[in-house]
């Protein structure tokens, strides 16, 4: 196991991952709908020159992307700690 080798995994398989902490995905639907209210209380008060543009949708998809936390530094040092030890 050399370094390089954990710095590939850690990249490509831990640090981007999306959070499982407990409440996460709670805090994820809350933050949505908020931002969601703010877009709508945003477009009631636009007047008749509104933008056709602002008046399009956006998918869950995208706000999925938007609100989406990843792991924290302690996981991924307990990944490296661990991966270390079982290599050590």
């Amino acid at each position: 196991m050399t370094k390089d080798k954990l710095c590939l995994f850690l990249e490509q398989e831990v640090i981007n991952r999306e959070s499982r902490a407990s409440g996460y995905q709670a805090r994820k639907t809350k933050r949505k709908q908020s931002w969601k209210d703010g877009e709508q209380a945003k477009k009631k008060q636009k007047t008749a020159m509104a933008d056709e543009n602002e008046d399009e949708d956006w998918d869950e998809d995208t706000l999925d992307t938007l609100f989406n936390e990843t792991v924290r530094y302690s996981v991924v040092n307990s990944y490296a700690s661990a991966i270390t030890e079982l290599y050590a």
